[in-house]
């Protein structure tokens, strides 16, 4: 079941509706999306409808148009799927037994269950690592075109390790660092607004975003004394994760989406110019971020083209937002005082309003933890809490107490440190 729902997920997937692909066409660039988005998409497209093209929406190579006299209709109309994509979307489409069992059909031909790790679209059938090797050996199949499915990330019984972390409830956090941003030289009264860390060449580098005085900090270690930094047009507001090397950076005052890479040293690759400001940024798939800005939660593409949009009511304009590992968006901003998850269609899974002592004094930065666990920033009142998957209120993580003033960022690195960007330094816990 893990291998179907991790194959309809990463490869059946339409990048524009983020649905199940419906009626799928691909493209000459194998890249392969709903007709009816394809036909939505370019019809915007005025200068590929003019010269008699449809520009990929994903990679942006052109596939000429065979009937080119015709309505763009009619051009859609005879792009027809890969053979291989409509073979998995028969077997794992929504409502197949395939996408339930993820098993060897010849295993299961004898009442056996073992997990398929080949799809063979000749067959029709899905085999197990033994019952392949039989397959490639057979005159009538060895030529077959057989495809790999996608290994599983459930654990396994047996795996799971106790480990004391923010993922345990009753886990207490200790500050085991503190670092003073002001202290770079060149900079004054920082405002540090978001954080990542990526693992370059084994080790970890913390990226911090400064809106005040419009640079990115990179520190190498943790005890890193002079950081790299590069200077940007206009204040930043969010980072996140690309690539192990790669960040994108919100810059709402210059309406810029820009992407750095880093060596450690950040070094810009490019600066995409929007429509409009956006301030929240959260990675959504390869070729798709979700962007906040006034009014508005878009979809875009790597050219900071809207996609579509996403209702998240009550929350208009999200500062922060982040993307569940079930793409679930969750959106918080600090003058609504509200935290709302919603599909990607826009339907609400929850909205967080507590009141009395668990109201939301200026909710900001969010990150989710590896059992599902929601922890959210709210800066008026020094305080990083704890919500289950569901949006149920669990415990403050962090408060005051723990030496925690005016948090806006938050992140949780895979060795379990949390990072939480106060003001003008950046404080590090373990639990």
């Amino acid at each position: 079941m893990a291998t179907a729902k991790r194959l309809t997920d990463n490869y059946l997937t339409c990048v524009i509706c983020t649905e199940v692909f419906r009626d799928p066409v691909t493209l000459q660039c194998n890249h392969t999306f709903c007709k009816s988005c394809l036909l939505k998409y370019t019809k915007t497209q005025s200068e590929g409808i003019k010269a008699k093209f449809i520009p990929c929406p994903s990679c942006r190579q052109r596939t000429n148009v065979t009937n080119p006299g015709s309505p763009v209709e009619e051009w859609i109309s005879h792009l027809k799927p890969s053979h291989v994509l409509q073979g998995l979307m028969d077997d794992f489409g929504p409502g197949t037994e395939a996408s339930e069992s993820g098993e060897c059909s010849v295993c299961r031909n004898q009442q056996k269950k073992t997990p398929a790790t080949s799809w063979c679209s000749s067959c029709d059938s899905f085999f197990c690592n033994g019952c392949l090797t039989l397959h490639g050996v057979m005159p009538l199949s060895r030529n077959h075109k057989v495809v790999a499915l996608p290994e599983s990330d459930e654990p396994q019984l047996g795996d799971a390790e106790i480990v004391q972390n923010v993922c345990d409830r009753e886990s207490v956090p200790n500050l085991i660092q503190t670092i003073h941003c002001k202290k770079v030289r060149g900079i004054a009264h920082p405002m540090l607004k978001d954080i990542t860390v990526l693992v370059v060449d084994g080790i970890k580098v913390t990226v911090v975003v400064d809106y005040i005085n419009k640079v990115v900090l990179t520190y190498y270690t943790h005890d890193d004394p002079c950081p790299k930094y590069i200077q940007l047009s206009a204040g930043p507001c969010t980072v996140i994760q690309l690539t192990n090397r790669q960040v994108v950076i919100t810059v709402p005052n210059s309406n810029e989406i820009v992407t750095l890479k880093v060596y450690p040293h950040p070094v810009i690759l490019s600066t995409v110019k929007t429509y409009r400001s956006y301030y929240g940024l959260a990675y959504f798939s390869p070729s798709r971020l979700v962007a906040g800005g006034i009014d508005r939660t878009d979809i875009l593409d790597m050219e900071g083209n809207v996609l579509k949009s996403i209702n998240t009511s009550p929350v208009s304009s999200p500062d922060y937002i982040h993307v569940t590992g079930n793409r679930k968006v969750i959106v918080s901003e600090g003058e609504n005082k509200s935290l709302v998850s919603v599909t990607s269609q826009g339907g609400t899974v929850f909205t967080y309003t507590p009141t009395e002592d668990r109201v939301l004094k200026y909710p900001q930065g969010i990150t989710t933890t590896s059992t599902g666990d929601i922890l959210i920033v709210d800066k008026y009142s020094h305080k990083v809490i704890q919500l289950t998957e569901s949006g149920q209120f669990v415990r403050h993580v962090l408060t005051a107490q723990n030496g925690i003033e005016s948090p806006r960022g938050i992140y949780l690195d895979t060795d379990g440190l949390l990072y939480v960007t106060c003001h003008n330094c950046l404080k590090i816990f373990k639990f």
